[in-house]
């Protein structure tokens, strides 16, 4: 079983601060919470876990389409909204 622990980034001596910092390659903002979680890679979920999981999936992508239809999205639209999600968080991330 993992364990995780919260931090507040305000509450955090500045040695510790700077080194998650390094770690993330970014700065931390006083305002947010750094989360640190352990787990064992090699455990794969159980056949139940794995349906479950395909199940929601399933229906989230069916809420999506479901959505897009409704409102005349185009997959273009989705598309570029998409890359410009991506393009905003690296941009974020080089700052």
């Amino acid at each position: 079983m993992g364990k995780t622990i919260s931090f507040n980034v305000a509450e955090l001596p500045s040695a510790l601060r700077e080194s998650l910092e390094g770690i993330i390659e970014a700065p931390l903002a006083s305002n947010e919470h750094v989360i640190i979680m352990t787990y064992t890679p090699s455990t794969p979920p159980d056949d139940d876990a794995r349906v479950a999981a395909m199940r929601r999936l399933d229906e989230l992508r069916t809420e999506v389409n479901g959505f897009q239809q409704a409102r005349g999205i185009t997959q273009q639209e989705v598309e570029a909204a998409c890359d410009e999600a991506v393009e905003a968080v690296r941009a974020a991330r080089r700052k």
